[in-house]
């Protein structure tokens, strides 16, 4: 079992939604030289075995500091040498964000100006006879606006039917929490059963909860064998019980720790957990530095349930999901007035703030989980908008066409500007140029901030829906509806928190289509 494996399943799943593409003209920085990965995790090493439900599998990679979000666009190919249809690929990103090949023999995922500097791209893979068990070769290649940035040349395992996986006996059951109040802590345990024995050589059952502190649920590491990060909460039991056809949970809860900024209603952590058998050498690996008392009473550990109350379906993963209760952001901007003469270029500045209580989180990745849409006014043209690397603004023009975003409610915009994330009393700061067309134009051009959303997804509220508009003259005044006390976030939104803030809630995203695909 190679360890790889096991580091991919132990960090955060991210199942990315890309925003539409707007409009035409888009205001890009420019390239620059394709950084290279710093972490790859590949979960593609099998066994698979034939005739057998679908797997997860996936691929991740986490870039450094010379990534900027926006900028790339980020392309995976895996192609295997197998006859053709010996795999078939579905659910995940699988007609998203990926396609596949006639034969199934290749993959091919494309990432369109990536937010973060880091992605995933996921999905299921099955083997539909036993006709080519064996060892194949695949390769992986990675790259970024075009250019091979990371290669792997490796083989893979089909396996024949009914044999066992001793990375995973069980399947897991899903734990829902409703109405948590932001700033509570909430008891996370699931029921897991058990079908197939633990491995003889078994040294551990290794347990995996998903959290994003960044996000604002996160696992507290109470135990003496367990290990936190910013991604997980990874403990190891090697007094585990071997009793197929039991089911069993923890022996005291996971406690997750809910922000009090968290906004709500939403799915604050749409998380997941996962347990698989380890064995001795693997076990030393991920528990190095890391050593505990067997006799402590500070120990995570399995108990059987004997009434389970739990539906198990799921091979891969359980859903952990934490819905808050209402708590709004408030967004809001100020008004603009363009003062000159005919022919004067004027550079706007509008903040665009968060009066609470609530951050305001990322819950869609690329472009952002909010809008600012600007209409001009008669008398103003367009010419620039600031934006470059280090801006948090992602900006669109469109020469007077709607864009597909009903929500905006503003008809016909000059240009719209996207961000992704924004805390309670924090303020961007949007500049763009005009030229004075018309230095006697009394019309008005409006404004928009607000939240984008998808089905009733997320559903968080506005606290002041009144301040979410505002004016854009000529030569006159506006209402200003935003103080000026915030600070500007400026580079606050740190490259480490998109990565995070996008992958914990997107894999609700992610199991919603799964469940629906299974349903049809």
């Amino acid at each position: 079992m190679a360890l790889l494996q096991l580091r991919r399943a132990g960090t955060r799943t991210a199942a990315v939604l890309g925003a539409a593409a707007l409009g035409a003209g888009a205001f890009a920085a420019p390239a620059a030289a394709a950084p290279e990965p710093i972490e790859t995790f590949l979960g593609f090493e099998g066994p698979f075995h034939a005739e057998e439900d679908p797997r997860l599998q996936g691929f991740e990679a986490y870039f450094g500091d010379d990534f900027t979000p926006g900028a790339h666009t980020l392309t995976l190919t895996l192609a295997i040498d197998i006859a053709d249809d010996a795999f078939r690929f579905s659910g995940g990103d699988i007609g998203e964000r990926c396609e596949v090949n006639a034969g199934h023999t290749e993959v091919v995922c494309v990432q369109e100006a990536s937010a973060y500097p880091g992605f995933r791209f996921e999905f299921d893979v099955a083997v539909p006879d036993a006709a080519h068990v064996g060892t194949h070769p695949y390769t992986v290649d990675l790259a970024v606006d075009g250019e091979v940035v990371h290669s792997e040349a490796k083989h893979v395992e089909i396996a024949p039917p009914g044999s066992d996986d001793p990375l995973s006996p069980y399947r897991y059951g899903d734990v829902e929490l409703d109405g948590v109040e932001p700033g509570s802590t909430v008891a996370v345990q699931p029921e897991f059963l058990q079908e197939d024995p633990i491995a003889e050589d078994a040294a551990a059952v290794m347990a995996t909860f998903d959290h994003s502190r960044y996000y604002g649920a996160g696992a507290l590491d109470d135990y003496d064998n367990c290990i936190a990060d910013d991604y997980d909460l990874t403990c190891f039991v090697t007094d585990f019980p071997d009793d197929p056809g039991a089911v069993f949970t923890p022996a005291a809860p996971v406690e997750y720790e809910v922000s009090p900024n968290a906004p709500g209603p939403a799915d604050i952590c749409a998380c997941a957990y996962r347990l698989q058998v380890i064995d001795a050498e693997t076990l030393a690996i991920l528990t190095d530095g890391l050593s505990w008392d067997p006799d402590s009473d500070e120990l995570f550990a399995l108990r059987e349930v004997l009434e389970p109350e739990s539906e198990f379906g799921d091979l891969t993963r359980g859903r952990i999901a934490i819905e808050t209760v209402a708590n709004p952001f408030d967004l809001a901007v100020d008004d603009a007035n363009a003062k000159g003469r005919n022919g004067d270029e004027v550079t706007l500045t509008v903040p665009v703030g968060n009066e609470g209580p609530a951050d305001a989180y990322s819950f869609y990745d690329a472009s952002g989980s909010f809008a600012l849409a600007v209409t001009l006014p008669k008398g103003l043209e367009l010419l620039t908008i600031a934006t470059d690397e280090a801006s948090p603004w992602s900006c669109s023009v469109s020469d007077g066409v709607s864009y597909p975003y009903p929500e905006l409610g503003l008809g016909q915009l000059d240009f719209v500007c996207f961000f992704v994330a924004l805390p309670a009393g924090e303020e961007l700061d949007l500049s763009f140029t005009v030229k004075i067309t018309d230095a006697d134009s009394d019309d008005k051009g409006t404004m928009q901030v607000l939240a984008l959303e998808r089905d009733g997804y997320p559903g968080v509220a506005d606290a002041d829906a009144t301040n979410d508009k505002a004016e854009i003259t000529v030569n006159g005044s506006g209402s200003g509806q935003l103080p000026t006390t915030g600070v500007s976030l400026g580079m606050i939104i740190g490259a480490a928190a998109l990565v995070l803030v996008a992958g914990v809630v997107l894999f609700a995203l992610s199991s919603r289509r799964r469940k629906a695909g299974a349903e049809e």
